[in-house]
């Protein structure tokens, strides 16, 4: 919903897809750059980047995060 986003995501999903593999295609105001590691997109499988997307979409701003499973 930020008119600063210029990624290409449409979901949650892709959005957290995105922001794994993509770290700095968009970074939201009041973050800094570089926190996350660049190197996802080349050091997950599939399964893992799958299981971070899972976890990742349910998580909500300010609430506590859900417990891992």
């Amino acid at each position: 919903k930020d008119k600063n986003y210029h990624g290409k995501a449409k979901t949650i999903h892709e959005y957290v897809t995105e922001s794994i593999l993509y770290p700095s295609i968009y970074v939201p105001t009041g973050t800094v750059d570089n926190t996350m590691p660049n190197v996802f997109g080349t050091n997950l499988s599939a399964l893992a980047l799958d299981k971070m997307e899972d976890y990742l979409a349910e998580v909500d701003e300010g609430k506590e995060p859900p417990p891992t499973k």
